[in-house]
């Protein structure tokens, strides 16, 4: 799931580079006089936003994340999908099913866990 995300994400948004940052000061009043009103600092004036990504950051993104990921994924599943078929008992079978499906999700959730606030 975590790769389909980023996919989309690199699709998505746009190509344009833009500020990331934006310096927001109210036009009703004075910046000294709406600091005075609302009580806030100058930080609080500085708005983040979602901006374009570059294309050559896409690329990269493209060329060093998501395709080795792919080709990961694809080679583990391909693997284990025959060592698989070579597995005698049912029980075995089951345990090892098990032990794939946690290998093929085992870089989502160390991507989720050190990603996530």
């Amino acid at each position: 799931r975590g790769t389909y995300d980023m996919i989309n994400i690199l699709w998505y948004v746009p190509t344009k580079a833009e500020a990331w940052l934006a310096y927001e000061v109210p036009s009703w009043a004075s910046k000294a006089k709406v600091k005075e009103i609302l009580d806030v600092g100058e930080l609080d004036f500085v708005k983040f936003r979602i901006a374009g990504i570059p294309r050559s950051a896409k690329i990269r993104n493209i060329l060093l994340i998501i395709l080795p990921r792919l080709f990961i994924w694809v080679n583990t599943a391909r693997f284990g999908v025959m060592f698989l078929m070579e597995t005698a008992g049912i029980e075995d079978t089951i345990v090892n099913v098990t032990a794939l499906t946690y290998i093929l999700d085992l870089d989502d959730l160390v991507f989720m866990t050190f990603s996530h606030e």
